[in-house]
């Protein structure tokens, strides 16, 4: 017994429907690793960042920060020292003759 007509109904019922966005298992794994290495020198840049901050607070100055860049939702969950970077530290009459604690601020304006 054959059936007419009924093939195509067959086939198409058969094959897999296209998906929208199809990603390899290595392309998802290679997004994952560069989003790791870009957050983990944002966290290294901001961990080299705090002690000279909290040496600069202790010693009676002040820092200032560059605009936090991102979603306002990521800008009210993360601390500020992992979103932006110090631009400006005023340190106020005091003496300091050693400054090498300030080397971890790249983008830093003295006052």
């Amino acid at each position: 017994m054959t059936f007419i007509g009924n093939s195509d109904r067959v086939t198409k019922s058969l094959t897999k429907p296209r998906r929208f966005c199809r990603v390899s298992l290595r392309t998802l794994l290679v997004l994952i690793t560069i989003g790791c290495v870009w957050l983990g020198s944002k966290v290294n840049k901001a961990q080299k960042q705090r002690p000279a901050v909290a040496w600069i607070e202790q010693m009676g100055g002040h820092v200032i920060y560059e605009e936090p860049h991102g979603p306002e939702w990521l800008i009210e969950l993360m601390p500020l020292n992992f979103l932006a970077d110090v631009t400006l530290v005023s340190l106020d009459g005091e003496k300091v003759l050693d400054l090498s604690r300030l080397a971890n601020l790249p983008d830093l304006l003295l006052d």
